[in-house]
């Protein structure tokens, strides 16, 4: 098969990945800040409406995902997204798009809210964590997103 027949038979389906929506679910831990002691709401995970196994769920604490999280978060207005910030980690000795505390502006560390994602996939409780957003976009940018699965930047 030539390179041009393979371009014909991938084109319709980039066509309709990138035309087509599909719903995506944001969701969020209760997470108490290491320096207030307030408890809030991070988003967590990210995942296709309806499916909250572990293959299925894209964590949402640091890197393109974090990225893509906050922007969701940003075109549905919700003021979380200002809680998603760069910040200066005396543990990594570098600034990183994090998320912080929305009363104190503590970062929430990567690690310690990856053991809590850990710990809710270890009881299969996903599905139970609290929806902070459920939108519908682009299937393309699903895609992108688990072809890389946040392994970039």
């Amino acid at each position: 098969m030539s390179w041009q027949e393979v371009a014909y038979t991938v084109r319709p389906v980039l066509n309709e990945a990138a035309t087509s929506a599909m719903p995506v679910v944001v969701r969020s831990l209760t997470y108490a800040c290491w320096r207030c002691s307030v408890t809030s709401n991070p988003p967590a995970v990210l995942h296709p409406e309806g499916a909250t196994d572990q293959y299925s769920i894209l964590e949402a604490t640091s890197g393109l995902n974090l990225t893509y999280v906050r922007e969701l978060m940003t075109l549905d207005h919700n003021p979380i997204a200002a809680t998603i910030k760069p910040r200066y980690s005396k543990t990594r000795g570098e600034r990183y798009l994090s998320h912080g505390c929305p009363h104190c502006d503590a970062l929430f560390g990567e690690f310690p809210l990856e053991e809590s994602i850990t710990a809710v996939l270890a009881d299969n409780a996903i599905a139970d964590l609290p929806i902070q957003l459920a939108t519908e976009r682009p299937t393309i940018e699903w895609w992108a997103l688990t072809s890389v699965r946040g392994d970039i930047f």
